[in-house]
């Protein structure tokens, strides 16, 4: 009760009080609310760009002549601490002579072959020499193997594993030639 004055103003007056506080916490909650949403996406942008960039193969050109390879479980690199599935992309120039020293730091046996095709095991080699080891005498673990060859007409072609299954748990890479 109020001394001298109508106890329903009060009310109201309080009442009145309680939704205007009510309404700007609600304001400043939506406010928040956005902003947060707002971080939020803009993290996950940035998130997926800087792994799409990082997952997508590199492209590699031979210094001079030779450029060595690395294989580890169903990946190529030119590294050992670079590798990916697929591995990096191979340049090369038509005519050009090139060694190409490959390195089996994995725990099976692999092997790595230039092919027309991107099929488990093919034996459709696309330069005369292309070829380090088999399927069926692959590179050992912990081994390194050197082939030499001349690199043939223009096109894309591809470099893989010929041990089979390896094409199709990801062991390939795209050889580009100019």
């Amino acid at each position: 009760m109020t001394v001298g004055g109508n106890p329903h103003k009060f009310k109201l007056r309080r009442l009145r009080l309680l939704l205007v506080n009510f309404l700007e916490m609600t304001r400043m909650n939506r406010t928040v609310s956005i902003l947060a949403v707002v971080i939020v996406v803009v993290v996950i942008v940035i998130a997926g760009v800087l792994i799409y960039t990082f997952m997508q193969p590199q492209s590699t050109t031979p210094t001079g002549n030779s450029i060595d390879i690395y294989a580890s479980e169903y990946k190529f690199g030119t590294s050992q601490s670079n590798m990916a599935s697929p591995g990096p992309t191979l340049n090369f120039k038509a005519g050009q002579s090139v060694t190409v020293t490959f390195h089996n730091v994995g725990t099976g046996p692999h092997n790595f072959a230039i092919t027309m095709d991107k099929v488990d095991g093919s034996t459709n080699l696309a330069f005369n020499g292309a070829q380090i080891a088999s399927a069926s005498s692959p590179v050992s673990p912990g081994q390194t193997a050197s082939a030499t060859f001349t690199v043939g007409t223009a096109g894309s072609y591809y470099y893989i594993c010929q041990v089979d299954g390896h094409v199709s748990l990801g062991m390939w890479g795209t050889v580009t030639v100019s």
